[in-house]
């Protein structure tokens, strides 16, 4: 008798803490409820939310990459760059186990590594990510957020070729994206054959345009319709170096085509400043 009454006296004491008792019966959370709510935690700035939901979404399904998508990109704008890089590799590990995305996760999680590449200073990084996500995607645009587009990608590429002093392939992206950069001007004129490497099967040779070019890009070189390689240009010089057959001797002329300005350092200011604002 004693321990029944002891037992009842425990049961209705502990009436009120267990009395509601929804969370036996009501459905657990799922692995796609999980990830909903990380992305809309996501796309609502809610990050460190967003990354609570994503590691619980991975502890039901530590599988699915999508869960590791969404990890990289909520850790990248949390500035937490380490971690986004982890889980950015994990999603691209596992992407194959979503074959229906496959695509979208891993030129997502592509695009999100060349973000943190470029955050990071790693501007070849930046450069050869963004190059492997638009050969999977060349329209591509993040589905949880449209700024993040084919357009934004190719200015983050023209922003690492600039902080690498690559100014010609720089230049060359703003120009095909329809920039518009004050005191570039294009011309074809002569050039004039400065020194000739004749001991390569290809000839390799330098060229002066005008001395008063200072060379951004050069997009063609030719004699009698016969073209020739652009080799490197010396950005900010009037020299060039192309190579071809028939090789050309020094002093000779050839025909090129190609940008160029009065004024380099605020030629150089300008399109930082395009960069920006474009």
């Amino acid at each position: 008798m004693f321990f029944i009454g002891a037992f009842s006296l425990v049961l209705f004491s502990c009436e009120e803490k267990y009395s509601d008792d929804d969370f036996l019966f009501a459905p657990p959370v799922t692995y796609d409820q999980l990830v909903e709510e990380g992305w809309s935690y996501f796309q609502t700035g809610d990050f460190d939310t967003s990354i609570e939901s994503f590691i619980m979404a991975s502890e039901r399904d530590a599988t699915q990459p999508e869960v590791y998508l969404g990890l990289g990109w909520s850790y990248a704008r949390n500035i937490e760059l380490i971690k986004s890089i982890s889980n950015f590799q994990k999603a691209l590990s596992f992407a194959f186990f979503a074959p229906d995305n496959e695509t979208q996760i891993l030129a997502e999680s592509l695009v999100g590594l060349a973000l943190v590449s470029l955050a990071s200073g790693n501007y070849n990084e930046c450069i050869d990510y963004v190059d492997q996500a638009l050969l999977l995607d060349p329209d591509f645009a993040f589905s949880k957020d449209a700024s993040v587009n084919a357009q934004s990608l190719k200015l983050s590429q023209a922003e690492s070729y600039y902080y690498l002093e690559e100014i010609q392939p720089c230049f060359n992206i703003l120009h095909d994206l329809g920039a518009n950069i004050d005191n570039v001007s294009d011309t074809t004129a002569f050039g004039v054959v400065s020194h000739t490497n004749n001991t390569l099967i290809t000839g390799e040779m330098k060229v002066n345009v005008m001395e008063n070019h200072q060379l951004i890009s050069v997009t063609s070189a030719q004699v009698d319709n016969i073209n020739y390689e652009i080799m490197a240009v010396n950005e900010g010089t009037n020299e060039f170096t192309a190579s071809g057959n028939p090789i050309i001797a020094s002093g000779d002329s050839i025909t090129a085509s190609y940008y160029f300005t009065i004024d380099y350092a605020d030629f150089l200011n300008k399109l930082l400043q395009t960069i920006i604002n474009f």
